[in-house]
């Protein structure tokens, strides 16, 4: 849970981890009185915003920007389809982006990380969702 950047009286519900399956969706809510003078949780949706990207709020401008640049590499890179996730690292290296920032991009962009089952060597691929 953390405050909603866009609103001090809302507040984030949001996974940080999960081994078993994707993300769930973030939920936004709020706390208000009820009839009875109670407090109960008001919620407001979902937000776009990941656990990760909240508790990651204070980062500098420069790393901001080195994981926009992932982020954008991650997009050109895997525009053409699924690629080898050994690959994808070597590449963010050269450019110099450091595997940390690269996998935050990753996380950012809800990568699909998947064993290329028909492969003798089965490596793990990445691929961009569509949508």
């Amino acid at each position: 849970m953390a405050a909603d950047p866009e609103s001090q009286r809302h507040r984030i519900l949001a996974v940080s981890k999960s081994n078993l399956t994707l993300l769930p969706t973030s939920l936004r809510f709020t706390i208000e009185a009820a009839t009875n003078g109670a407090c109960r949780v008001a919620w407001l949706g979902t937000s776009p915003l990941q656990a990760d990207e909240l508790i990651g709020r204070a980062q500098s401008p420069e790393d901001q920007d080195r994981l926009r640049e992932a982020i954008l590499f991650l997009q050109t890179l895997l525009a053409d389809g699924p690629l080898p996730a050994d690959e994808c690292i070597r590449q963010a290296r050269a450019l110099q982006i450091s595997e940390k920032t690269l996998r935050r991009a990753k996380t950012r962009l809800h990568i699909r990380s998947f064993r290329a089952e028909d492969n003798p060597v089965c490596r793990w691929l990445w691929e961009l969702r569509n949508g």
